[in-house]
């Protein structure tokens, strides 16, 4: 299994570049499970429904967030429809740290694939950051439900200072 993480993906530059080089990335690495950081993706900082739908359209099959994925209005409905089928078969997963309080996101995923369960945890520090809940309670609690799922691979995206 190869799973690819792209470190932060910074403003509408970086998401065309990503448009421009991952598929061909993606089939002659034979790369299973894309992962992206993408809550610095829109012009300026946060994360747009258009920088978010590009990082998409160029491969990746989840987006993880830090502590700039709130702060932009435009993505409440974004957040919301995703979060209606994160947890399905939906392509858009959409993840907002776990410890940031948020409806919109469980701050996870599990992703099948080879008949192996995935699971991608999103977390966020706490170090110079807006007040969060502690990372490592949310880590024990996502472990535990995830095992509970029978996910034995568990990749986090921690994003911190």
């Amino acid at each position: 299994m190869k799973i690819l993480f792209i470190g932060d993906v910074v403003n509408e530059d970086a998401g065309q570049a990503l448009a421009k080089f991952l598929p061909k990335f993606l089939k002659q690495e034979n790369i299973d499970i894309s992962i992206a950081n993408g809550e610095n993706s829109a012009n300026g900082n946060g994360i747009s429904p258009r920088s978010a739908e590009l990082i998409f359209s160029s491969g990746a099959d989840v987006i993880t967030g830090g502590n700039h994925s709130l702060r932009r209005d435009e993505m409440a409905e974004y957040y919301s429809k995703a979060a209606e089928t994160n947890y399905g078969s939906h392509p858009k997963k959409t993840l907002i740290p776990a410890n940031l309080r948020s409806e919109y996101s469980k701050g996870y995923v599990i992703i099948e694939k080879h008949g192996v369960k995935i699971g991608i945890v999103n977390l966020l520090g706490t170090v110079f950051m807006n007040p969060c809940d502690n990372p490592f309670d949310a880590a024990d609690r996502i472990i535990t439900e995830m095992s509970e799922k029978g996910v034995k691979n568990i990749f986090v995206d921690f994003h911190a200072e």
